[in-house]
């Protein structure tokens, strides 16, 4: 008997209920957030200031871009501004046969002299010993 193998499963596990654990974790420290807003300020600034955080807190917990949750490109951003990557691009500088091809065609190479060492003769090193003597 052949068993169908899933492929390319992007749901994660759901633990809590509908919510997977990332998403739990999220709305209760946003609960807690919201229940400690009314312990620092009064009341109308705390239900404002919650609800403006349970409505972000929403938003980064169960929206998706691009298919892609709020979530992981949160954490793709932090990682690159903590570890920015530099990308640099240097062109190879044109050389001048490059710019200008007409000029060094016209251009003659002079011939290189090559010079090869003699062997010294027994004349040439009995000089150089009396020159040496003689000092």
């Amino acid at each position: 008997m052949l068993y169908e193998v899933p492929r390319l499963a992007e749901e994660e596990a759901k633990i809590i209920g509908p919510l997977n654990i990332k998403q739990f974790v999220i709305l209760v420290g946003v609960i807690v957030a919201c229940a400690f807003m009314f312990f620092l300020f009064k009341t109308t600034t705390a239900i404002i200031v919650s609800v403006i955080i349970a409505i972000l807190a929403l938003f980064i917990t169960f929206g998706k871009i691009g298919n892609r949750p709020i979530t992981s490109i949160l954490t793709e951003i932090i990682k690159q501004i903590w570890n920015p990557s530099l990308y640099i691009f240097r062109k190879k500088e044109p050389t001048i046969k490059e710019l200008y091809p007409e000029i060094t065609k016209k251009i003659e190479k002079e011939p290189e002299i090559i010079i090869e060492p003699t062997k010294p003769t027994k004349e040439d090193i009995k000089n150089l010993a009396k020159q040496l003597d003689k000092n």
